[in-house]
């Protein structure tokens, strides 16, 4: 039995307190996944706490916090339950999601995940320090500081900062840090990484229990953009697009920028609804279930070489991915793809192939998405 400190230094939420982002979710995932052989830690801030304990089972078997197991579920009982008494130390600090921000709001932010990463690489006495949900300023500290003494994993979405001078900078830092990691698991299949060893395992995994009804429900003539609409996003292109194709797109998520979601609103056409509101788990996968189409208005020289969880989650309930091309094929994922939002049409979204998408879909989640595939990867990872 290993010990593992699990480490979400982030602490991302919004106004209101509420966890957001990709952190909270994967918690609930991972853990579920090594708790029963380990002996494992959380170190996170009380925001992603309170959403952890909140709905435990979750990212496993949806949201419906009626404490039933995951035998009384039909579910697979290796994938965890929903009473946990979980080993939790506090991080400080956290960061409310809001626009506008000064340049010492941001300064202040960063020293805060500083901070939290200080405190649990201190506190730590584990075999294995788990970062599982990285960005940029991980990496800053790992490079100003000595070795870590237990075993360094770290989970990135993406493989680097390719673009401009400062993102040169940023991967020169990147791959001299990635010298004092011991193992990377990397989310995407395209990533690459220079000074670690590697393993590629999928953020995200199918659980028939959870997404086979959701699978198998009607899909209605209409794409549909969920999540947070944050400001990497190009929402103004999407709407645009969609102006001009009159096909039916529904914008839902939180908006940090309101004044932005007041912009999109106003030049959006009769056929394209915004809403600025939070979205349970069940909802969220209950509309995407229901929608031909999931669009994401990624940035495509970012997101050609990072993975999405909204895109493998389209997958698995057999919504079609409508995206750049590039992305696609980054992520080895059929889809509806484009160069640019000006080729996007009406035929092009009505007369699609979608049988023959849909049916490397189910390749998928029957192969590299599977429970018992992605559940022997961190077997071996922790063994």
């Amino acid at each position: 039995m290993a010990k593992i400190s699990m480490v979400e230094y982030q602490g991302r939420c919004d106004r209101d307190g509420k966890a957001v982002g990709h952190g909270p979710k994967v918690l609930k995932e991972y853990y579920n996944f090594i708790e029963k052989n380990n002996d494992v830690k959380i170190y996170a801030p009380q925001v992603i706490i309170d959403s952890l304990k909140a709905s435990p089972v979750a990212g496993q078997f949806g949201d419906s916090g009626n404490g039933s197991s995951p035998e009384n579920q039909g579910g697979n009982a290796d994938a965890g339950s929903s009473n946990k008494d979980y080993d939790i130390s506090l991080l400080s600090e956290q960061i409310v999601m809001t626009s506008g921000k000064s340049f010492f709001k941001r300064l202040s932010e960063k020293m805060g995940m500083f901070k939290n990463i200080k405190a649990a690489v201190k506190n730590n006495d584990s075999d294995y320090i788990w970062f599982f949900n990285v960005e940029y300023y991980l990496m800053l500290y790992i490079f100003l500081h000595k070795k870590i003494r237990s075993k360094v994993i770290c989970t990135f979405f993406l493989d680097g900062y390719h673009n401009g001078i400062v993102g040169k900078v940023k991967q020169w830092v990147f791959e001299k840090a990635q010298k004092k990691i011991d193992l990377i698991i990397e989310t995407g299949p395209n990533l690459k990484f220079k000074n670690c060893k590697t393993v590629y395992v999928p953020d995200y995994y199918y659980i028939p229990d959870k997404y086979d009804a959701l699978r198998n429900n009607p899909k209605e003539e209409k794409a549909v953009c969920l999540g947070t609409m944050n400001s990497g996003k190009q929402l103004e292109d999407m709407v645009e697009a969609f102006n001009k194709t009159g096909y039916p797109l529904y914008i839902a998520g939180r908006f940090f920028d309101k004044d932005r979601c007041k912009r999109l609103k106003d030049m959006a056409a009769d056929n394209v609804t915004i809403e600025d509101r939070y979205l349970s788990d069940s909802e969220y996968l209950d509309i995407i279930s229901k929608a031909k189409y999931t669009v994401l208005p990624y940035n495509p020289t970012q997101y050609n070489r990072q993975t999405s969880g909204v895109m493998q989650e389209a997958v698995f309930t057999g919504s079609i991915v409508v995206t750049y091309d590039d992305i696609l094929k980054g992520n080895k994922v059929l889809g509806i793809g484009f160069s640019s939002w000006s080729e996007l049409s009406e035929d092009m979204l009505k007369k699609a192939d979608t049988a023959a998408i849909t049916e490397e879909y189910d390749k998928l989640i029957t192969t590299i998405f599977s429970f018992d595939s992605v559940k022997e990867k961190y077997g071996e990872i922790f063994s």
